[in-house]
């Protein structure tokens, strides 16, 4: 990016313009929107948790005689049949409560929150529910954003502890995400459901795709040309590419 003052080279990570000195108010709100997430996203998850338990609670006391008994039933037809029980009673729940879901979703989307949108779709089954099928598309890519995210954290601080990965490992799992999250956007131009890419759903998807450019050139230093190459590129190509630009694949 260039500053708005006297027209130098910055970074999104330079607070201040090197050249003449003036405040980049971008890197300033980067980093605050960073830390705001962080926060945001432990208190979100806490709370999701936290309320799914007393929900259960609830819904146990009024359903527990139903479940036993059709618990038993299934559990002489064997596990497949166990498995079959936990859907459909993943599905209930998420059904009953489409609307109380669809509104915390619709909030979380509205605040870029999106890695807070995939744990609370996730802690909830909320895949079970046909009811909410319009956000499948924005749980997809908040799964891919929220990967790629971690991927370059992970990365950007070799000091950081409970890391699963090697660094090879890391590179080829950014690269796999990234190149995932463009075949998800690339189902609009097949039709594919299209009310999960209409109004806020695809600002959300365009978003998360500012917000995946920005880190690869923040942080893996990635030029614009190789920006523009993402929705072509093959996650093989893309893995040798992060290598070089980050210095792994000298």
């Amino acid at each position: 990016m260039k500053c708005k003052y006297c027209g130098g080279p910055l970074s999104i990570e330079d607070e201040y313009c090197p050249h003449c000195g003036a405040l980049n108010q971008e890197a300033r709100q980067h980093i605050e929107d960073m830390r705001r997430y962080n926060r945001a996203f432990h208190r979100t998850r806490s709370r999701v948790m936290d309320e799914t338990g007393r929900q259960s609670r609830r819904h146990g006391q009024i359903l527990v005689l139903v479940l036993l008994v059709v618990f038993n039933v299934m559990l002489l037809a064997g596990h497949g049949a166990i498995y079959d029980l936990e859907y459909w009673w993943s599905s209930v729940q998420a059904s009953l409560h489409a609307k109380e879901y669809a509104e915390k979703l619709f909030e979380l989307e509205a605040g870029g929150n999106y890695r807070e949108l995939k744990d609370y779709y996730d802690n909830n089954n909320l895949y079970m529910a046909d009811e909410l099928r319009e956000f499948y598309a924005v749980d997809n890519g908040a799964r891919h954003y929220a990967a790629v995210y971690e991927c370059i954290m992970w990365l950007s601080d070799p000091f950081v502890e409970e890391i699963y990965y090697t660094e090879g490992e890391l590179v080829e799992r950014l690269a796999e995400n990234v190149v995932w999250f463009y075949e998800e956007l690339s189902r609009e131009e097949n039709g594919y459901h299209p009310e999960q890419f209409a109004g806020s759903h695809k600002e959300a998807l365009i978003d998360m795709e500012a917000g995946i450019r920005a880190m690869l050139e923040t942080y893996c230093g990635m030029t614009k040309q190789d920006l523009e190459r993402l929705s072509q590129i093959s996650s093989q190509e893309l893995m040798l590419l992060i290598g070089r630009r980050i210095g792994f694949y000298d």
